[in-house]
Parts: C-alpha cells; sequence; structure tokens
C-alpha cells in the first residue's frame, strides 16, 4: 500500500551507527544524504531533522513526510542502500512542497549515480 513499512526504515541504534560510522555523502541545496551499500535487494531510509534547524514540530512532521513520500516514490531506483537524509539549511520551511520535493527527487537521483 501507501504506507512506509518497516522493512524500508533505518530502526535501529546500530543500523544509524553503521551508516554514520563511514558514510558516502552527497549533497544537495537543503539536504545532505549519508549512505552506504546494504546486503539487502531494497533501499532503507532515515531521517534526522533537529529542532535547532527547524523548531516546529509541524515543520519538521511535514518535511518528514515529504521525504518518506519521495523516497516511496524513488525506492526501486535505490536498490542496496542504506541512506539518512539530514538537513544543511534553516531556511526550508519558507519553500513551497513543489520546490522541496524538486530538491529531494534530484537527490535521490545524484544517490543513484554515486
Amino acid at each position: 500500500m501507501f504506507g512506509f513499512s518497516r522493512t524500508y526504515r533505518l530502526a535501529g541504534k546500530h543500523d544509524f551507527q553503521s551508516v554514520f560510522a563511514n558514510p558516502n555523502k552527497t549533497a544537495h541545496k537543503y539536504f545532505l544524504a549519508l549512505s552506504i551499500p546494504n546486503q539487502l535487494q531494497h533501499a532503507r531510509l532515515g531521517i534526522v531533522l533537529s529542532k535547532h534547524r527547524l523548531r516546529l514540530s509541524v515543520q519538521r512532521n511535514r518535511l518528514r513526510r515529504l521525504i518518506r513520500e519521495s523516497f516511496r516514490h524513488n525506492k526501486d531506483v535505490l536498490k542496496g542502500v542504506d541512506v539518512i537524509i539530514l538537513l544543511r539549511s534553516e531556511c526550508i520551511p519558507l519553500e513551497s512542497s513543489k520546490t522541496i520535493r524538486k530538491d529531494i527527487d534530484t537527490l535521490w537521483q545524484k544517490l543513484k549515480t554515486s
């Protein structure tokens, strides 16, 4: 269905630590993607949005939803990789959903080629 099932999530502390330990970094205007290959046939996603960058939880949750939705549409392109998305810039709440989505989609394409 349209959910973000557990098989596509980086769930535990160990999963996040393994990506943070020795990542391939891919940056774009608002986001930084840390990635490592995994032994699975599908990609897994972790999202880290700090209160330092986005003060309001409404903004953080909206951005998480946009990232997950974009990942859902592009997960077939990203096979066998664990990805953590970090926010680089504070000005993101001022941008429209289309601009943010376009930026995330560009990031997936950069990840695919790297």
